[in-house]
């Protein structure tokens, strides 16, 4: 069954998970919904808590190993909106959480910005790698970030500087605080 995107997501049941990971394995998720708006995903979340079903937010996939007997859930995948790259202002980038990193080190490279180089070989999502404070050759994330948007768990909308999120070698806030980084 898949689900019309008009209400801000589509939606597939007992999706292969080895069609999300690199490593090409898994079993399904019982359901696998790409969120397309940010009323899509609010709603996504707040139906999940209500009722209680476990939600595991999807990156790029990278680095993920799916057992065969699946995920007994909600798997969230960002597209959409949170898939959108535009530039504020000369310097600096927003760029959503569902975009692929190798993505946004072109864009700031055609944009003739720098700092991002670390990124490039990367396979993960945005998102991802701020979620985990990923780094590479001497960079890291909280080097370039200067703010993150993301949803709390009891879904409200924050927008805070990266200096209030706890980034250190490998890891962030997120890793404690049940949110989901929209960008």
């Amino acid at each position: 069954i898949e689900t019309a995107d008009k209400y801000g997501f589509i939606a597939k049941e007992n999706e292969s998970m080895s069609k999300h990971t690199s490593f090409k394995i898994g079993g399904d998720a019982r359901l696998f919904i790409e969120a397309t708006s940010n009323e899509g995903l609010i709603d996504i979340l707040t139906k999940c808590k209500e009722l209680e079903i476990p939600v595991f937010i999807l990156g790029k996939g990278s680095n993920l190993l799916v057992s065969d007997d699946g995920i007994d859930g909600v798997v969230i995948k960002l597209g959409g909106v949170f898939t959108q790259i535009k530039m504020l202002d000369s310097e600096t980038i927003y760029c959503g959480a569902g975009v692929a990193l190798a993505k946004l080190c072109s864009y700031a490279c055609d944009k003739g910005l720098s700092g991002l180089e670390f990124a490039w070989g990367i396979p993960g999502s945005v998102g991802g790698a701020a979620y985990m404070n990923a780094g590479a050759y001497g960079g890291e994330m909280k080097d370039v970030l200067e703010a993150v948007s993301y949803l709390t768990a009891d879904g409200r909308w924050v927008d805070s500087e990266a200096s209030e999120l706890d980034f250190s070698y490998r890891h962030s806030a997120f890793e404690e605080n049940d949110a989901c980084i929209l960008g």
